[in-house]
């Protein structure tokens, strides 16, 4: 039967309608538990689960049929545990070992992934590809493939890590279209055929190497300084423009003393607002052109 290692620990591959289940056993095993802490937990909590959704619950006989060879002493029924049912069942492990477990029991047992394998912290020496410092947006920041550079963790592997434990804009950020062409304009030996590229920040490099348990040190770019953009004079306006605006200032000085004749003369509500609605226009078009004629 094929297996894969959990925490030091032989886990064999077992599916079940479409599934793969672990019985309550593999569970405290895998998680360095007392034997019946699963169980215990699932008894006390079984109101929540749902058979053929969470568990299956099977003969010994249909064991044997199903999935394989097991104890010929084994004469109750067999409780398989399925992904969402694990995730219900191990809410109550919250050390930090329980969380490791966690993930790799999800991702590389109940989802099939190959698990990666340990880092393998190479050097500028041992390996051909030629690192450069980069910068996005003047902050300084590495690509995933520089990170595996660094620490030999695949890009695929790393975007994955990043997708599901860390925080877009904060850790990663995946850049397209427009800011990838300042990006490119930025770092000219960015490889100019990609369409898009992840780039990590300093806090993304952190969380990755914590969550692999890296202690290789990337060199990053030093952060740029921005500079204040130069504050642009408006125009002045030529005699031309200057007499339009004042014939069009004494234009809205007319109408708006008809609008405000309307209030005064109008007694349905209807039509007064409106006319107050077009003094109040009036008002700020002449305010605004004031200011632009020097009144």
């Amino acid at each position: 039967m094929n297996e894969i290692i959990i925490n030091d620990k032989p886990l064999p591959i077992r599916e079940y309608k479409g599934n793969r289940v672990v019985t309550f056993k593999e569970i405290d095993e895998v998680h360095g538990r007392k034997d019946g802490t699963a169980r215990k937990r699932f008894n006390d909590n079984k109101k929540r689960f749902i058979e053929g959704v969470d568990y299956f619950k099977i003969s010994p006989s249909e064991f044997r049929t199903a999935i394989g060879e097991m104890d010929y002493r084994q004469q109750n029924d067999i409780t398989l545990i399925t992904e969402s049912g694990y995730l219900m069942l191990v809410k109550s492990f919250s050390d930090d070992l329980a969380w490791t477990v966690q993930r790799e029991l999800v991702n590389f047992y109940f989802r099939g992934r190959t698990p990666a394998p340990k880092p393998k912290q190479l050097t500028l020496e041992t390996n051909e590809y030629t690192y450069t410092p980069k910068t996005y947006k003047g902050e300084p920041v590495i690509t995933l493939a520089d990170f595996e550079h660094f620490t030999g963790i695949k890009p695929p592997t790393a975007r994955y890590i990043l997708k599901n434990y860390c925080e877009r804009e904060l850790d990663y950020i995946t850049i397209t279209r427009a800011a990838l062409a300042e990006f490119k304009e930025e770092n000219p030996d960015v490889c100019h055929a990609a369409k898009s590229i992840t780039v990590l920040t300093k806090r993304g490099v952190e969380t990755l190497k914590d969550i692999y348990d890296s202690r290789v040190e990337i060199p990053m770019a030093a952060e740029v300084e921005r500079q204040t953009p130069a504050v642009i004079k408006p125009r002045e306006p030529t005699t031309d423009e200057l007499l339009t605006a004042i014939d069009v200032f004494r234009y809205l000085k007319y109408i708006r003393m008809k609008f405000a004749r309307e209030i005064v003369s109008n007694s349905e509500t209807s039509i007064a607002d409106i006319a107050q609605q077009r003094v109040k226009f009036c008002d700020d078009a002449i305010r605004e052109i004031a200011s632009y004629i020097g009144i």
